[in-house]
């Protein structure tokens, strides 16, 4: 199962948010995952449409193979900068406004449910 999450439901406009991913093993045996950067993302969204991505800034494909056991988890975490981003991270992107935003995780072809975040 994957998770992600605000640290916090709600931000400043400007702020700098920490994002946290988590995966966790739900089955019955333990279970090998790929939890590197290659395999991980996080995403804020409004609706459909992505305004930032972890993979943008950070395209790294290396891998960090490790066995959960059941019920284990693994957790990241991450700062976001409050801006859009785009492929190669270009600078002076614009901060993100204030509003209702979706945080969605990803571990190889895992995704998570969206999570609330408000900037306010």
């Amino acid at each position: 199962m994957v998770e992600a999450q605000a640290e916090l439901a709600i931000y400043p406009v400007g702020s700098t948010p920490q994002l946290i991913l988590k995966v966790t093993n739900i089955g019955t045996k333990p279970c090998r995952r790929d939890v590197g950067p290659g395999a991980n993302e996080l995403k804020v969204a409004v609706g459909d449409y992505n305004l930032w991505s972890s993979d943008d800034c950070n395209p790294s494909q290396e891998e960090d193979v490790i066995t959960l056991d059941r019920g284990d988890e693994f957790e990241t975490q991450l700062t976001w900068d409050g801006r859009v981003s785009e492929p190669g991270c270009p600078p002076d992107q614009l901060v993100v406004g204030a509003g209702e935003y979706s945080v969605i995780g990803r571990n190889g072809e895992v995704v998570s449910t969206p999570s609330g975040l408000r900037l306010e």
